[in-house]
């Protein structure tokens, strides 16, 4: 026994013992911090625990605890009282700091010395100003940023010791040593009504307050051990009378959980109960199975998973699940192995075991808990293993070879029916109430039970004989369909008196069936021999496999709970299923446990389950919207190249791109079963499993990503919960799209303006050439007109008669002449000692002609006739000069050609022709168009009344 014990104990969801007696087990919180005294316990939204220690304030997140954040002394005090109200936690010391801190980045935002006593209690009231009771100087009101005034017996408040706030419908009351201290309204704080046992309370001394589960009601505590509950409307006390007739200490604490109280004591005791009329059990700390502290709880807390957690001074937490509760012995006599359990419609349980039957009421009164109905058997094999009750109250009882009985509801008698009153066989092995008679199931087949007549009488059913006479169980379920679990032939469903053979309709389904159970959506559950769990639901049926650790277990029992949940007592542990959810959670014993009974699981009126095992009795409770409990993941922290960053950045430059996320997940009822798996969405698709709580992901490329983190207790991770957190690196600014575009602009632009200056290159050289050859063919036209030719071959004639030696020197220099053109006219540049000989042999032409009418004066300083100049740019403007002006004795024309350091100067004296030459007007403009495109130099043209001057730039030769 005593090993059974152990091992429910350490059930990863402990249980409660006989009398609801609760056990709790150690966490010990990590890392281990020398002489660490936990204190205080608080739980946030967001699932944390946060613990006031004898060395400041930690956040414990199921895998290590962390302190707040804050400066060493801070840190370093010791916490009396934590309260957390929205996003802040509100710690009091001992010595009479108040320190506010930040529960999403665990930062003590500030830290006030209100006083320089002991804060015990703290609370907000609907103006949003804090209230501060202390443990001798009385109470203190105020705001962060505001003075605090101070309310204590010298200002009319009854009391300066304050143990308890309770802030509720707009009024503030105040538990104290001189009674009940209420505030309505918060108005004034002077205006208050204190409330004592004149008035009705059970004690002065009030130690502790909480709302009560009812509106407009508090419940009590008392110093002297009694608890109560006071009406805020009506202003009356009840007192819990079962408790308060208890030898006991003074109520430190009162926790309520979905459908409990539970009171624990300053002499180490723990008294549990549901309201004012109810018998609360008692438990001795001493009792506490692996408890072994001596130090009275220091505070206690139910938390969001269903658990119960308290404190009391060391450095380890104690937890107890409120879910379960199983019972033992009963006044030291062993319960023996329960063969079967039923809830009957009155709350009590039914349960047969080897030493008799019992019956246990489920709804605590002031009379005995446990009642043994029958003897033991005297023949061991005329065992019970059914149990049920009719619609009269009685409760039937099936045996294993001797047949069926039951237990009148008002006498108590008992009767016996075997094969000699028409039973169909002696062995009962199941039985159901179906409308007013029972269906049983039996070694010889289906046997109706008619109970409407004086007697009962017993009624074979040969349709179902011939399909099967071996029937391990029958089941009625909500449409008043009768279940015949078969040994062979699968499940049977007698309805409107019609037969049907699932077997047949659905050839996979299994042949042996063991029990059957209805949940909540009115899918049918069917446990196997071969150790399979089927769901029959709509027309399909659906096969659930149980696996624990890889391993799959055998399976014992099933029972559906009010909430939908299907719980399959297995050897290992528990598994939690639903029709509409085909994850499975799996609740794992630390050792096997084994049962050869069928009919070992039933359903109370609460719509708690209650199965059988060796020498106990598990009940199990659903907690509200659903029993399946999962673990809750959490993203820490997020470290981006080693440094913490604010969970709401999302955006990061190229060059952060090493990530860390740290994670945990608070599942105290299994914390060392809790796994994770995790991908990065964009980098990698596949999941990741790990027991750690750390993923790096280093040197992650450009682009979007999502990490997604999911927790599970099982084995399997459909619909487990997750988180994630979405994040993008952008990408280095040459990969951006502004820069890529740019880049195509720029480069666009730049293969443009080089396909633009090639093409203005080549129009330029193509003008150039077009030009020179027009310049060459207006010298050469202009040379070789009729004209020029005429008066060239006249001056040669009059030359050859007067002198022939001056003729054939002019017809040399004519030959000259036109011999240079041809040279220079393919060249784009030529030096100025070139260009300067052809217009001396230009001028010797026209001075033959001209005689001295002509004048020329050419003035080139030497240093300038290697600088280059475009070919017969000097030509053309001398030749202008002679074409537009007056040649004359009387009027002679002067043209000089000077230097003026890097510039050459053409002028002639203006005496325009009245009637002019005809001209193609290429001359002045050809010559700045070479400038232009070769030189990228302007030439400057003046006109006087009396002189034309050409100023060009003389160039300096690269070559």
């Amino acid at each position: 026994m005593r090993k059974l014990l152990l091992l429910l104990l350490i059930i990863c969801l402990p249980a409660f013992l006989f009398a609801q007696q609760p056990h709790f087990r150690k966490i010990a919180v990590t890392p281990k911090i020398d002489d660490i005294h936990l204190l205080k316990i608080q739980q946030n939204e967001a699932g944390y625990l946060w613990l006031g220690t004898n060395k400041g304030v930690y956040k414990y997140n199921g895998s290590q605890i962390t302190p707040a954040q804050g400066a060493k002394e801070i840190n370093a005090t010791a916490i009396s009282f934590l309260k957390i109200f929205n996003h802040q936690l509100l710690a009091g010391t001992f010595s009479g700091q108040l320190q506010i801190i930040d529960i999403r980045s665990n930062i003590i935002q500030n830290s006030i010395q209100v006083c320089e006593d002991e804060i015990t209690a703290i609370t907000l009231d609907s103006k949003g100003r804090i209230w501060i009771g202390t443990a001798n100087t009385g109470m203190y009101i105020g705001n962060i940023d505001k003075p605090w005034k101070r309310l204590n017996t010298e200002s009319n408040l009854p009391d300066d010791v304050i143990h308890c706030f309770v802030t509720i419908q707009n009024q503030t009351l105040a538990a104290t040593d001189r009674g009940l201290i209420r505030w309505k309204d918060n108005q004034n704080e002077s205006s208050f009504e204190l409330f004592n046992q004149s008035n009705g309370l059970s004690d002065d001394l009030i130690t502790t307050l909480t709302p009560s589960r009812e509106a407009n009601k508090i419940i009590l505590g008392n110093q002297n051990g009694s608890i109560s509950e006071w009406n805020l409307n009506t202003n009356s006390n009840t007192p819990y009378s079962a408790i308060n007739n208890s030898p006991k200490g003074s109520i430190l604490k009162i926790v309520q959980t979905n459908n409990q109280i539970i009171c624990f004591t300053d002499d180490h005791q723990v008294f549990i109960g549901k309201n004012a009329s109810d018998n609360f059990a008692q438990s001795s700390e001493n009792d506490f199975s692996p408890f072994t502290s001596k130090t009275p709880f220091s505070d206690a807390l139910y938390d969001m998973e269903g658990n119960l957690i308290a404190c009391n001074g060391t450095h380890e937490l104690l937890i107890s699940d409120s879910r379960f509760l199983f019972i033992t012995d009963h006044d030291g006599e062993s319960l023996g192995k329960i063969r079967s359990i039923i809830s009957d419609s009155n709350s009590n349980l039914w349960f047969a075991s080897p030493n008799g039957v019992y019956s246990h009421q489920l709804l605590f009164s002031n009379e005995q808990l446990l009642v043994k109905h029958l003897p033991t058997p005297k023949d061991p094999t005329q065992e019970i293993i059914s149990l049920s009750e009719d619609h009269r109250g009685n409760i039937w009882f099936g045996m294993y070879g001797a047949g069926l009985g039951f237990i009148d509801a008002k006498t108590k008698r008992t009767k016996i029916f075997t094969e000699k009153n028409g039973l169909v066989n002696n062995n009962v092995l199941s039985i159901a109430l179906a409308n007013q008679g029972l269906w049983l199931a039996t070694l010889g087949g289906a046997c109706y039970v008619n109970l409407e007549g004086e007697s009962p009488s017993f009624q074979r059913n040969d349709e179902i004989d011939k399909i099967s006479n071996y029937i391990y169980t029958v089941f009625t379920d909500s449409k008043n369909r009768v279940w015949f679990g078969t040994d062979g032939q699968g499940p049977i469903i007698l309805e409107n008196g019609k037969i049907r053979l699932l077997g047949k309709e659905f050839p996979y389904i299994a042949k042996n069936i063991l029990d059957v159970a209805e949940d909540a959506q009115g899918a049918i559950w069917f446990l196997t021999s071969d150790q399979q769990v089927q769901c029959f639901k709509g027309n399909r049926i659906e096969k659930r496999e149980i696996i624990n650790e890889g391993a799959q277990p055998d399976l014992l029992a099933i029972e559906t709970d009010k909430e939908g949940n299907v719980l399959v007592l297995t050897s290992t542990g528990f598994a939690v299923l639903r029709s509409d959810n085909p994850r499975i959670q799996f609740l794992a014993f630390e050792d096997e446990v084994t049962s050869n009974y069928l009919n070992i699981s039933c359903k109370d009126e609460e719509g708690n389950i209650w199965m059988g095992l060796e020498n106990a009795l598990i009940r199990f409770r659903a907690n509200q919207g659903s029993s399946i409990i999962r673990p809750k993941p959490r993203i820490e922290e997020i470290l981006v190249m080693l440094e913490k960053q604010d969970t709401s950045i999302h955006e990061y430059d190229s060059n952060q791109n090493h990530f860390t996320f740290r994670f945990s997940s608070i599942w105290l009822q299994q914390q060392q079963k809790v796994k994770y798996r995790y991908k990065l969405i964009g980098f990698d698709e596949n999941w990741f499993e790990t027991r750690d709580l750390e993923a790096s992901f280093p040197k992650l490329p450009a682009g979007s990503y999502t990490f997604v983190l999911q927790a599970s207790s099982g084995n399997g991770w459909f619909d487990a919960d997750q988180v994630s957190y979405s994040f993008e690196i952008s990408r280095p600014y040459w990969q951006k799209w502004w820069a890529i575009a740019l880049f195509i602009i720029g480069f666009t632009t730049t293969i443009f303006l080089l396909l633009r200056s090639r093409d203005k290159k080549l129009k330029e050289k193509s003008i150039i050439e077009r030009e020179r050859i027009q310049s060459q063919f207006e010298t050469l036209r202009n040379q070789i007109n009729p004209h020029f030719l005429f008066n060239s071959f006249n001056t040669l004639i009059s030359t050859i008669s007067k002198d022939q030696e001056m003729a054939i020197d002019y017809v040399q220099q004519l030959s000259d002449y036109f011999r240079t053109i041809l040279e220079q006219r393919d060249k784009e540049t030529i030096t100025l000692a070139e260009e300067l000989e052809l217009v001396k042999r230009y001028f010797f032409l026209q001075k033959q002609r001209f005689g001295d009418n002509l004048k020329v004066e050419i003035s080139i300083d030497k240093k300038l006739e290697d600088y280059i100049i475009p070919p017969l740019t000097l030509q053309l403007l001398v030749e202008n000069a002679i074409k537009h002006n007056i040649i004359a004795k009387a009027k002679n024309l002067h043209v000089s050609i000077l230097s003026d350091e890097n510039v050459l100067v053409i002028k002639n004296n203006l005496q325009e022709k009245s009637q002019k030459e005809p001209s193609t007007g290429v001359g002045l403009s050809n010559i700045i168009n070479r400038y232009r495109i070769l030189f990228n130099k302007e030439i400057e043209i003046i006109k006087t009344e009396n002189e034309f001057i050409v100023h060009l730039p003389l160039i300096r030769n690269q070559k």
